[in-house]
């Protein structure tokens, strides 16, 4: 039997684990992606979607109808990945690393991991704004509201994540 978005959390609440489960199906792709756009590489992501999972199901009786729960679920997404980073932060130093191919020889997988590379050096509110509004095509709107700030700090946090990816992207390639 079919349920919607509604009746699954409504359900979960209610601590039915086969409606926790479905909602997990329905966003995992999702918010692993998010996570990995935000954490830059595929182990970091699968510990922050792991995570964001343990802490929805945790914490899914907090949720309120009022909001939409996709944002709920990902200011839960976006405030777990940022606690990962900070830990991850503390406990060691990334290497740099090396240097791009000429932009002849640059691929798909090369972009990818320049940009990549480039999103680790805005700041942490700068490349969510960049990955929810840009990549994950949320609304100005949404975005705030899963950063938790107004649409006007939302704005500046894009606007100054896209001129940095742009210099970037411009002195890289």
């Amino acid at each position: 039997m079919y349920m919607d978005e509604s009746d699954l959390v409504r359900k979960a609440q209610e601590g039915d684990v086969e409606a926790f489960e479905a909602l997990v199906g329905v966003y995992k792709a999702r918010v692993y992606s998010v996570a990995c756009q935000i954490a830059g590489n595929r182990d970091d992501a699968e510990d922050i979607c792991q995570e964001s999972f343990i802490k929805l199901y945790r914490n899914i009786r907090a949720y309120s109808s009022n909001h939409k729960f996709t944002t709920w679920l990902f200011r839960l997404v976006t405030n777990t990945a940022v606690d990962h980073l900070r830990k991850q932060k503390k406990s060691r130093r990334l290497p740099v690393e090396a240097g791009l191919p000429d932009r002849s020889q640059a691929s798909d997988s090369d972009l990818k991991l320049t940009l990549d590379r480039i999103l680790k050096k805005v700041s942490p509110k700068q490349r969510m704004a960049f990955v929810l509004r840009d990549l994950q095509g949320f609304p100005l709107c949404e975005v705030a509201q899963i950063l938790g700030c107004s649409g006007v700090t939302a704005r500046v946090h894009l606007h100054k994540a896209r001129t940095r990816i742009r210099e970037s992207l411009e002195t890289e390639i």
